[in-house]
């Protein structure tokens, strides 16, 4: 069973229905998926007599035998980042550059895919609300759906909002990084695969006591396809480092979050470098 596939229904579900989604509630909409594809989830967790409680994560991977559900029932899994804030990158050229949150750099962005939208809904009082969908959802139809759903869920109005932020998270792969005129290539480096994997967004923050979206928080392409994906594929892209959710560079790990979100969707990405990358735009720095 192809599990992006549920979660892809999963976020049209909840578009559609506005409603707060329970783990009872998605594993429900999981059986009925599974059916869809000519899979009994009950048959087969009574034949190998496994309780099929969604609370219980590690019991239902094993029934539907992958691993991907197990971040929808992690409310926040982010691999332990280690102590250092500076990323040292290099090859075997004799190329290395360091890289710390803020810096900006220049990769070269040969493919990657489209990994969701997230939105977050900040209250004055410090309340955050967090909503996921893994397809694209433009800033516009997000804030709107939104401020519909806080006001009937829980009678928040939006005058009790102070800002509602929108990324669009793609799942990169970079031949190359270069910062102040220097290099560094993966096709000859300690990452076996020739090209490293790394988080990148774009965003945009609404704030409704004015009813705008200020320019300089807007990132690079939150209004096109997917954030931007088609625009950088083939493209030098301009980047500035995030927070250090990684390990050091050159070891893989991952980082997922949403687990608690509104819409009970979770997202997953990777990364060979520490830092997460905000999409500053095609072209290359000065």
């Amino acid at each position: 069973m192809d599990m992006r596939e549920f979660f892809n229904y999963l976020s049209e579900y909840t578009w559609k229905t506005m409603k707060r989604m329970s783990y009872e509630g998605i594993k429900e909409l999981l059986i009925d998926f599974a059916k869809k594809e000519g899979i009994d989830l009950e048959k087969i967790a009574k034949m190998k007599g496994i309780d099929l409680d969604f609370n219980t994560a590690t019991e239902l991977t094993k029934v539907i035998l992958g691993e991907e559900l197990k971040s929808l029932v992690s409310p926040l899994y982010i691999s332990d980042p280690p102590t250092w804030t500076i990323d040292n990158i290099y090859d075997y050229y004799g190329n290395k550059i360091t890289n710390k949150r803020r810096d900006p750099a220049t990769l070269y962005f040969r493919s990657g895919y489209f990994v969701g939208t997230y939105a977050s809904a900040i209250l004055y009082d410090g309340t955050v609300y967090t909503f996921i969908w893994t397809t694209y959802r433009d800033r516009f139809s997000v804030k709107d759906w939104i401020l519909s759903y806080l006001a009937r869920e829980y009678g928040i109005t939006a005058s009790e909002i102070e800002k509602i932020h929108v990324k669009y998270f793609i799942q990169g792969y970079a031949d190359w990084i270069r910062r102040d005129q220097t290099t560094v290539y993966f096709d000859n480096s300690p990452v076996e695969s020739g090209y490293i994997k790394f988080e990148l967004w774009s965003e945009a923050t609404y704030y409704p006591s004015i009813d705008s979206w200020p320019s300089d928080e807007i990132h690079s392409y939150p209004d096109d396809q997917d954030g931007g994906l088609y625009k950088i594929i083939g493209q030098k892209i301009k980047v500035l480092a995030g927070f250090p959710f990684y390990s050091q560079y050159p070891w893989l790990s991952s980082r997922s979050f949403g687990g608690g979100s509104e819409t009970g969707i979770s997202l997953t990405l990777y990364s060979n470098i520490y830092h997460q990358e905000r999409l500053e735009g095609v072209g290359e720095w000065g």
